[in-house]
């Protein structure tokens, strides 16, 4: 009976969380797991909790001398997983745009490395080599 209870009051709050975040619907099991990091204070298991978290962040005004400078970019490691519990990899577009420039994109989808890093602040969220970061960090 508990069990039933605890499962409505959580496909209820979902609802409510869509309803007020129109631009990102997270599904059941998404919202499961931001309930269970916010519970625990663990950090978002996926990129989509990853872009809806940012969007809430309000940053302190600073007067003064005090002020600092928030961080250009910054490489996170990719929560997100295929069905059978692997991290989703995906192409470092710095290495595709260098590859394709010389070679074309059919070489380019062959030889760009395959990471599970990507750059957190970044509207796009792109995925970056550690390799290819710091010419990322000078754009």
């Amino acid at each position: 009976m508990t069990e039933i209870l605890l499962n409505t009051c959580v496909i209820s709050t979902k609802i409510l969380y869509n309803m007020k975040h129109s631009n990102s619907k997270l599904t059941v099991k998404q919202f499961r797991e931001s309930l269970i990091d916010k519970i625990l204070n663990l950090r978002p298991t996926s990129r989509k909790l990853v872009q809806s978290t940012n969007l809430n962040i309000s940053t302190p005004s600073t007067s003064g001398n005090q002020r600092r400078s928030a961080p250009k970019h910054k490489l996170e490691v990719t929560e997100e997983k295929y069905p059978r519990n692997r991290k989703i990899r995906r192409r470092c577009t710095e290495c595709y745009k260098k590859i394709a420039k010389e070679n074309g994109f059919r070489e380019a989808l062959n030889k760009a490395k395959k990471v599970t890093t990507f750059c957190i602040i970044c509207p796009s969220q792109p995925f970056i080599c550690l390799s290819c970061f710091p010419d990322h960090m000078n754009n």
